[in-house]
């Protein structure tokens, strides 16, 4: 469901494919785990990034249903990571 092109609903172009997850223009996540029955996948920021380079990400997914022409979203629930299993960012409190 997710490899493939795409433009999100902030007009940024992405390509995933089962090894990397291309943010453009020059943002690249290097997938090294996938975890889809649990909707999230782990991954090495690219050394070339201009943020947060070789930190760790946890990118979750989740389908839409009946939300044309969405079929699915995704988060980073984690950009920044230290290690691999680091647990996501916690989310804000109000």
């Amino acid at each position: 469901m997710l490899v493939g092109d795409f433009v999100d609903d902030y007009g940024i172009g992405h390509r995933i494919d089962t090894h990397t997850w291309w943010q453009r223009p020059s943002t690249r996540y290097e997938i090294v785990s996938w975890h889809p029955g649990a909707q999230y996948l782990i991954a090495r920021n690219a050394a070339s990034n201009g943020a947060d380079a070789g930190r760790w990400t946890r990118i979750d997914w989740m389908v839409l249903p009946d939300m044309p022409p969405h079929a699915w979203a995704f988060c980073l629930s984690a950009w920044d990571a230290a290690t691999r299993d680091a647990p996501p960012s916690p989310a804000p409190t109000r």
